[in-house]
């Protein structure tokens, strides 16, 4: 994979020649890629060169236009740091949990699987507003809520478990071996599994 590659070149000191690859495919494949297309590839080739700034505009461009009518953009494009010093793992990450995010979403912590489901995202603060299955309030901001929370499915288990008990009990009385099954092969429950 070209990737692994262009990082083979990045350990052997040639930085400048893995860039000088990296943008050659660029820009012989971007042009028949659709955009969303053109930024998974763009950011697997600036993992692999990690500093390149000229990746890091592209897949910034990019950004803007998979996600041009996302209300957020700017405020998470400048707080991932994609632009800045940020790591690209830790940027692009940040961008992709975070652009996903919608009223109700639900998030697991990805280190204890607690879930909390996300209610607005204040901008003043720059930070999204959460609710834990307490209704208790928990603020956090885009770098430090991508890297403790993945967004699941709201027929996750641990998502019924913690916000919608009641319906996890039905279940269990109408169907245990789905909702077994259903936690052993990836924790979604689907009412037609």
């Amino acid at each position: 994979d070209l990737a692994s590659a262009l990082e083979a070149v990045v350990s052997a000191g040639k930085a400048d020649v893995a860039e000088t690859l990296a943008w050659t495919l660029l820009s012989e494949r971007s042009a028949s890629l659709e955009p969303r297309a053109a930024l998974e590839q763009t950011n697997a080739l600036l993992l692999a060169v990690p500093s390149s700034d000229e990746l890091r505009r592209q897949s910034a461009d990019l950004y803007r236009k998979v996600f041009a009518g996302h209300p957020q953009l700017d405020v998470l494009l400048k707080a991932s740091g994609l632009q800045g010093s940020q790591s690209p793992r830790r940027a692009t990450r940040t961008l992709n949990v975070c652009l996903a995010i919608t009223a109700e979403s639900y998030l697991a912590n990805r280190y204890d699987g607690h879930v909390v489901q996300a209610r607005k995202f204040n901008e003043l603060m720059g930070e999204f507003e959460l609710a834990d299955s307490s209704g208790n309030t928990v603020r956090m901001e885009p770098k430090n809520l991508a890297d403790e929370f993945d967004l699941v499915d709201e027929n996750d288990f641990r998502v019924m478990c913690e916000h919608r008990p009641e319906e996890l009990s039905k279940r269990l009385e109408s169907d245990p071996s789905a909702v077994l099954i259903g936690i052993c092969m990836g924790v979604v429950i689907t009412q037609d599994f």
